[in-house]
């Protein structure tokens, strides 16, 4: 019975604590003709974290399509007569929501299909931490990661025009609900008292 209790003591604690994170990196690139697929949402999975990808134009109420091109993810707003297939900023802003079922840390995006004159904005769970930041860099590399669960690329310029490539996060599994933590403390409170009480009846 010791054993069984000191197993599941350190399983407990090893919930508690943090795993290593684990890097991940997504290609969204070869995708479908973007001239017959438009998509209302995307879902991408390695390592078993998925991310969903959806697009928006204006702002995160307006629904757009999300367009899996040859060279990344592009957006399609239904509005616009001169939308392109790929995020840019023409008549109104294409935004790329990418959302995980747990909170992540976003290391670096990779843009194709972009050239010196295009620009992106970040938002993390829907608010702006940066603006104006180039896409033809190659890997645009954040020194510190963002911590969320969505992530959202933003064109708000006439002449930004690019596609998303690729993404790199660290993802770790999600930490347990307090109530979770309450239950299994109470269960391992439970084993060891069981335990006490069979060796006073012996």
């Amino acid at each position: 019975m010791k054993k069984t209790v000191l197993i599941t003591t350190l399983m407990f604690f090893a919930m508690l604590t943090n795993a290593n994170a684990n890097p991940i990196q997504y290609d969204f690139s070869n995708g479908a003709d973007p001239n017959t697929f438009d998509y209302s949402s995307l879902d991408f999975t390695v390592d078993g974290v998925t991310v969903t990808a959806t697009a928006t134009y204006d702002g995160f109420i307006d629904a757009a399509g999300v367009n899996w091109l040859g060279n990344g993810l592009g957006v399609e707003s239904p509005v616009p007569t001169d939308d392109n297939n790929n995020i840019d900023g023409k008549e109104e802003n294409d935004y790329l929501t990418f959302t995980f079922d747990f909170a992540v840390e976003l290391t670096a995006f990779n843009f194709g299909n972009d050239d010196y004159k295009d620009q992106f904005d970040l938002y993390v769970d829907n608010i702006r931490v940066l603006s104006n930041q180039e896409t033809d860099v190659g890997w645009a590399t954040f020194a510190t990661p963002y911590v969320g669960t969505s992530f959202t690329v933003v064109a708000n310029q006439n002449n930004d025009n690019f596609a998303v490539k690729n993404m790199r996060v660290n993802a770790t599994a999600p930490v347990p609900e307090p109530s979770t933590i309450l239950l299994m403390g109470l269960g391992l409170a439970g084993l060891v008292g069981y335990n006490s009480k069979r060796k006073k009846l012996k």
